[in-house]
């Protein structure tokens, strides 16, 4: 293999000199002569490696030359791929979605055949980062956001249409028991049960209030007489009692004749045989007869 150094002989014709006719070598450098064939590799490019979407991978590509005339390999090239995060630094390919269109969600509530929001809010973004593998596509996507998009109220609003006091016979009265009988229709036009109709029993002493009712007991100082008076009974409270009683009366031997009526407080509250007053408690009228 060649060297790069010429080699020349050279003999001393000086008859005088001590070396006369001696030779010895002398070399020098000389690459024009004797050029080494090895290769001479020269950097001549360096790129950073990229990946199939064209984004750097971390890696640095180097090109060499051979610029050896005398090498078998002149003017061809080879390649080193160096790790080298500085000049050929990764990218981040994460997508970077970026929201270009939003809006409230609505659908048609049945059987009002209503439209309203239903609670979901839809987003349409762009992923805007030029690295990721999906830059430039669009998504939506859809989530249950109740305060920016609140849904719609769908309780059904039961509305009394009608009220009836449920009675019960007490004492030949009809009165109250506090309870009634409701019929409701739903008005939510929001609510699946919207233009339903309802029947139901509740307490409702508002409309149907429940009213005392008092015992009249009438009577005479002569119980044979007791048959020929009128009024006695049950009342309600705050009701008008009208009791009344004959004038005179015979049992086919003795004639009486009314005097007067007194309640169980020992009062006398009437001197006419027609009394009329307002039942508010529980009352023993007596007639008087002489």
């Amino acid at each position: 293999m060649l060297t790069g150094r010429l080699c020349s002989e050279y003999r001393d014709e000086n008859p005088n000199s001590p070396t006369y006719n001696q030779t010895k070598w002398i070399c020098v450098t000389d690459t024009n002569t004797c050029a080494s064939t090895d290769p001479n590799w020269v950097l001549t490019n360096q790129m950073c490696e990229l990946d199939g979407n064209g984004n750097p991978t971390g890696n640095r590509i180097d090109t060499y030359t051979d610029e050896n005339p005398k090498s078998p390999t002149y003017m061809t090239d080879q390649q080193q791929i160096v790790a080298d995060l500085t000049t050929c630094p990764l990218v981040d390919a994460t997508p970077d979605w970026q929201i270009f269109n939003s809006i409230c969600e609505t659908i048609i509530y049945m059987p009002g055949n209503v439209e309203g929001f239903s609670g979901n809010y839809i987003v349409w973004s762009e992923d805007m980062n030029q690295y990721s593998p999906t830059y430039g596509d669009t998504q939506q996507t859809i989530t249950y956001d109740p305060v920016n998009c609140p849904p719609e109220d769908t309780t059904a609003d039961w509305v009394d249409i009608s009220v009836f006091c449920i009675t019960e016979n007490q004492g030949g009265t009809m009165v109250n028991t506090g309870e009634a009988k409701v019929t409701q229709e739903d008005r939510n036009v929001y609510s699946p049960t919207y233009g339903s109709i309802q029947e139901i029993t509740r307490t409702d002493l508002t409309n149907c209030p429940v009213i005392d009712s008092y015992t009249v007991n009438f009577i005479t100082n002569n119980s044979l007489i007791d048959s020929s008076l009128t009024g006695g009974g049950t009342y309600n409270s705050g009701s008008s009692c009208t009791l009344t009683c004959p004038l005179t009366w015979t049992d086919g031997t003795n004639n009486y004749t009314f005097g007067w009526m007194q309640n169980n407080m020992g009062t006398t509250v009437s001197t006419n045989n027609i009394y009329t007053f307002t039942v508010n408690s529980n009352i023993t009228i007596t007639a008087y007869y002489s």
